[in-house]
Parts: structure tokens; C-alpha cells; sequence
């Protein structure tokens, strides 16, 4: 799988689009308490089962084709916030099974998202969206409640402007991750 990823990945960038028939799922991000915490939206009866954040990097042995880097990946949460939907990036802690760099301050500014997750009806499924780690993310006190904040949303690929929307918007207004198939 990891190779068919690293592939569709590769695709994603040098086309500047995902690959054709995948639908880009749209995520939030917010930092919280120096904690960058992504948001992606799940629905009654649906739960988050994996995610693994990437981007692509310069080849120098051949320069048109970018190398995929997994930067950091959980698997199996272990808690119900995550399973909802909120990661608290590069926190092994919140995953049963993780790997890789949990330093985000090291990854670049670009990130691909792909996200595992269990919907009724339909078992696992993989969903693929992106988010930019920059001064525009919205930062809040510790204490703040992640299910009321509002996290930087939108398509960062894109010239559209990004929005600052609650997670309730988003569930409302684009739908939940098994509408994303």
C-alpha cells in the first residue's frame, strides 16, 4: 500500500490535483497551546482510524520525479477525541501504533493528509486532503476547547482564500468524511 501511496502522491503534486476520481476532503488546522491540532470532520456512526501526514521532495538523483517523505504517521487511536476526528499532530501518545518525526517544527510548510476511517456501511476507507503550516494558522490558549475554536479551513493548493470556520460548519456545510468516497 505504502508504495501505491508514495505513487498517487507523487501524481498529486506534478499534476497540481488529486488523482482523477478522488475527491479532495477538506480539514481544518489550529494551533492550541503551541500544539498544532488538525480537525476532519466525522459524522455519527464514523470514526478516524489512521492518518499519515506527507509531502514531496526534491529528487537529486532525477529532478522530475519527486520523492514522497511520510513525515509522521498514527495508527489506532486511543482515545475518543481522536477517533472524532481531532488530531493533535505529531502526538504518539493519541495513537496505539505511530512512527516517524513528531517534531512538526521540522516538516515543511505543505502537507499532504491522508486519513484511514471506519463509516456504517462501508468499513475502512482512505480520504486524501492537505494543509499549510504557516502564520495564518489560528492560535488559542491551552484551556481552549477544540470543538468550539475555529480552525483554518479551506484548500491550501488552491488561490481561494482560506476561512476561519467551526467544526460544526464544517460538518454542516461540507459533510462528513464517508461523503468524500
Amino acid at each position: 500500500m505504502r508504495a501505491t501511496v508514495a505513487l498517487l502522491a507523487a501524481l498529486l503534486v506534478l499534476t497540481g490535483c488529486l488523482i482523477p476520481g478522488e475527491k479532495f476532503y477538506p480539514v481544518g488546522l489550529a494551533k492550541v497551546g503551541g500544539v498544532y491540532v488538525l480537525f476532519a470532520p466525522m459524522c455519527e456512526g464514523e470514526s478516524l482510524t489512521e492518518i499519515v501526514i506527507s509531502s514531496n521532495v526534491g529528487n537529486p538523483e532525477n529532478p522530475s520525479e519527486p520523492r514522497e517523505i511520510d513525515w509522521w504517521s498514527g495508527n489506532r487511536p486511543a482515545d475518543e477525541s481522536t477517533e472524532r476526528g481531532w488530531v493533535v499532530l505529531g502526538d504518539d501518545s493519541r495513537f496505539l501504533e505511530s512512527g516517524g518525526n513528531d517534531d512538526v517544527s521540522e516538516w515543511p510548510r505543505d502537507l499532504r493528509v491522508e486519513l484511514g476511517h471506519d463509516s456504517p456501511g462501508g468499513g475502512f476507507r482512505s480520504i486524501t486532503g492537505a494543509i499549510r503550516i504557516d502564520d495564518t494558522v489560528p492560535g488559542y490558549a491551552p484551556d481552549a476547547d477544540i470543538e468550539e475554536i475555529e480552525y483554518l479551513f479551506g484548500d491550501p493548493r488552491t488561490d481561494d482564500p482560506l476561512e476561519l470556520w467551526t467544526p460544526n460548519r464544517m460538518r454542516l456545510e461540507t459533510g462528513c468524511a464517508g461523503q468524500y468516497l
